[in-house]
C-alpha cells in the first residue's frame, strides 16, 4: 500500500501510533479472534494424513467451488449495481434522496433465511445457484450503497463537470474523476459482501444450494467428531484471508477533495421511471416480496390459531435488546481498529486489520460453538447467559462496523 500522504485528516501516518490505541486495537482483535482459537484447538489434533483425506474428499471440492462461484458472482453484482444506485441517488434529482437511501438500507433488516423463506412461500420450487445469487445480491447490496453514497456526499462534482465540458460522457467522467474518490468505500463494502456470502448458511440451505457452510453444518450434525467441520471452517478462513489481502491492495488511497458543490441533475419523467425502478429493484427482491410471503403464511388460519401474542411481544423485546447491545459492543470493538488502520500505515497494522475481518467469514454455528467452548473452559459462570449471546453477535457483526467506521474516519476532513 502506498505511503504517500493525502491531504488533511485522511493522511496515512508512518509514525508510531499512541500506546492506548495499539492496546485497544490488540484487545479488540484478541476478543473477536476467540472463534479462530477454537478452530486452531480443534484442528491441532488432526494428523497430516487425516487433513489430506478431508480436503481431497469427494464433497469438499464441489462445495468449495460452489462457495467461490457464489461469493464472486454476488460480490461483483453488488459492487456494480450498488455503486450505480448510490450514484443515481446522490447525483440525480429524483426526489426525496434521503428516503430512497433509507429504503435502500432496508434489506439489511431482513435476515437472509427469512428472505428466502418468504420467496419460497411465493414460489415454492425456487432453488439452486441463480435464485441464491439474486437474493443474496439484493440482501447484501446495502453494504455497498451506503458507504458509496456517504463518500459521494463528501466528493466535489467540479472534476466531473470539467471532464464533461471536455467532451466526456457522464459515465466516463464518473469513472475517471469520481470513482477514485469513492473506491475505498466501495471496495470495503464489497469485502463485506464477499465475507457475508462465504458465511451465509440460512439462505443457501433454504434454496438447496450446497456450499461450505452447508458442509460444516452437516459435519456438526452427523458426528461428535468436530475435525471435519473445523477443517472446512479453516478453509473459509483461508479464503477470507486471501480476499482481505486483495481488498487492501485494491482499495488504494484517496486524496480528499473539498465538496464545493454537489451536482444534482434534473431527470426527465421517462428516465426517472427507469432510474426509480432500478433503485427499487433490490428493495422489492430483498424486502417486499419476502414480506408478502411471510404475510401470506402469517394470515393462514392454522398460523393465527397457534400464535401466542404474549410470547411474540416478549421475543420482540428480547430481540431489540440483544440487537442494541450487540450493535453497541460491535461498534466499540471496531472503533480503535478503524482509527488505527485509517490513520497509520505499517505491516503490522495491516495484519491487525485483516484479522478484524476474519470472523465475518465464519458461520454462526462456528462462532456459537467456539464461545460455548470458551465459556465452559475459561468463564463457566457465563455459560448460557445473555452476555455470551450479545458477545457472539458482536463478533459476527464487528467486521461490518469496522469497514464503515474506517471509511468514515478516512473521509473526515
Amino acid at each position: 500500500m502506498s505511503h504517500s500522504a493525502g491531504l488533511g485528516a485522511t493522511r496515512r501516518l508512518v509514525t508510531r501510533p499512541p500506546w492506548w490505541l495499539i492496546g485497544a486495537s490488540v484487545g479488540a482483535i484478541a476478543l473477536v479472534s476467540i472463534p479462530l482459537v477454537y478452530l486452531a484447538v480443534r484442528g491441532s489434533g488432526i494428523t497430516g494424513q487425516a487433513l489430506i483425506g478431508i480436503l481431497t474428499g469427494p464433497r469438499v471440492g464441489p462445495l468449495a467451488l460452489n462457495t467461490i462461484a457464489l461469493a464472486v458472482a454476488v460480490t461483483t453484482s453488488s459492487l456494480f449495481f450498488g455503486t450505480v444506485i448510490a450514484a443515481l441517488i446522490s447525483r440525480l434529482r429524483i426526489g426525496a434522496p434521503r428516503m430512497w437511501l433509507l429504503f435502500s438500507a432496508l434489506p439489511l433488516a431482513v435476515p437472509s433465511y427469512l428472505a428466502s423463506y418468504g420467496w419460497l412461500v411465493v414460489i415454492p420450487g425456487l432453488n439452486g445457484f441463480w435464485p441464491s445469487f439474486a437474493l443474496l445480491t439484493a440482501v447484501t447490496m446495502p453494504y455497498v450503497i451506503l458507504p458509496v453514497a456517504a463518500a459521494l456526499r463528501g466528493t466535489s462534482a467540479d472534476g466531473e463537470a470539467v471532464a464533461r465540458t471536455l467532451g466526456r460522457g457522464a459515465v466516463s467522467a464518473f469513472w475517471s474523476v469520481t470513482w477514485p474518490q469513492v473506491r475505498p468505500a466501495a471496495i470495503a463494502g464489497a469485502l463485506l459482501v464477499f465475507l457475508y456470502t462465504l458465511s451465509d448458511f440460512g439462505l443457501v440451505a433454504m434454496l438447496r444450494f450446497q456450499t461450505l457452510t452447508w458442509g460444516i453444518q452437516q459435519a456438526y450434525a452427523a458426528s461428535f467428531d468436530r475435525s471435519q467441520a473445523a477443517v472446512l471452517a479453516l478453509l473459509l478462513v483461508v479464503m477470507a484471508l486471501a480476499v482481505v489481502g486483495a481488498e487492501r491492495s485494491a482499495r488504494g488511497q484517496v486524496r480528499p477533495s473539498v465538496a464545493t458543490h454537489l451536482a444534482v441533475e434534473p431527470v426527465r419523467p421517462v428516465r426517472r421511471v427507469l432510474v426509480v425502478s432500478l433503485i427499487a429493484t433490490p428493495i422489492v427482491i430483498g424486502v417486499l416480496v419476502p414480506l408478502v410471503g411471510l404475510g401470506v403464511r402469517l394470515l393462514q388460519a392454522e398460523t393465527l390459531a397457534t400464535l401466542d401474542f404474549a410470547r411474540l411481544a416478549t421475543a420482540t423485546g428480547n430481540t431489540v435488546g440483544v440487537s442494541l447491545g450487540a450493535a453497541t459492543l460491535a461498534l466499540l470493538l471496531a472503533l480503535p481498529i478503524a482509527a488505527l488502520t485509517a490513520r497509520y500505515s505499517s505491516r503490522w497494522v495491516g495484519v491487525l486489520e485483516s484479522m478484524g475481518y476474519l470472523s465475518n467469514a465464519l458461520p454462526g454455528i462456528v462462532v456459537g460453538l467456539s464461545l460455548v467452548f470458551f465459556s465452559l473452559q475459561v468463564l463457566p459462570g457465563l455459560y448460557q447467559t445473555l452476555v455470551v449471546l450479545v458477545f457472539a453477535y458482536a463478533v459476527l457483526f464487528m467486521p461490518k462496523a469496522l469497514g464503515t467506521a474506517r471509511s468514515s474516519i478516512e473521509n473526515v476532513s
